[in-house]
């Protein structure tokens, strides 16, 4: 019985949440529309969007390789060769929207603020272009002085020009491409959901905000996630 009765308390707390959650967005809306027909409309077309691409940024590519070498049974050294090179890059930001929901909005009677949580703009790593162009490609090599720029420089400067995608997504991750990229993201959304916001009542300001999604470890997976 005692546990029938706890069962039957968290089922009301639930519908009443969920109740007055409902009640308090519709609350966000002019009284002539219906609510629950535009955000499902504009979920649904959040969702088939799949991804939006929001900022495309140029960046450099820096990457370096370096080997050292001795001879006469490690006696002598023969110095080391090192090659930087630079590279223009194209990086995109993307936000993923295929797992957008009705939780994803929430609305603050009091500010009269009806807000939309995604996940961070994140670098699409499938796509980085780094240019080839031999004009745009800057090569620095500094040789060892008992070393051959034809064997140690043209192997490091291989393995440097290999390393350059990592180098572009490096550079894509620093700076204030992210910061960018989010308001790119709010400049985007704002069109892309123009139908909702005219749903809106006039005094209702429409936002979005961040949050940074959990990285999946195996302790993570096992333990509960909070609500937002």
């Amino acid at each position: 019985m005692v546990l029938t009765v706890i069962a039957i308390a968290l089922i009301a707390g639930t519908m009443y949440l969920i109740s007055g959650r409902t009640a308090g967005i519709v609350d966000a809306f002019r009284p002539t529309v219906k609510s629950h027909v535009v955000l499902r409309g504009t979920i649904e077309r959040m969702r088939e969007e799949g991804k939006l691409v929001v900022l495309t940024a140029d960046v450099t590519a820096v990457s370096e390789s370096s080997t050292d070498k001795r001879i006469f049974f490690d006696l002598i050294d023969a110095g080391r060769t090192t090659v930087m090179v630079r590279a223009p890059a194209r990086v995109q930001y993307v936000v993923p929207l295929d797992a957008v929901s009705r939780d994803d909005f929430f609305y603050d009677p009091e500010t009269r603020r009806l807000l939309l949580t995604l996940p961070n703009p994140r670098l699409d790593t499938a796509i980085v272009e780094v240019s080839t162009d031999p004009s745009r490609v800057e090569v620095f090599r500094e040789i060892g002085w008992l070393r051959l720029d034809a064997f140690s420089g043209r192997y490091n400067e291989d393995r440097a020009r290999r390393l350059l995608r990592e180098a572009a997504i490096g550079a894509g991750h620093s700076g204030d491409v992210l910061t960018r990229a989010q308001a790119a993201t709010r400049e985007r959304l704002t069109a892309f959901l123009e139908p909702l916001l005219e749903a809106l009542d006039d005094e209702v300001r429409f936002e979005i905000a961040f949050y940074q999604p959990r990285e999946i470890s195996e302790e993570t997976e096992i333990l509960p996630t909070p609500s937002r």
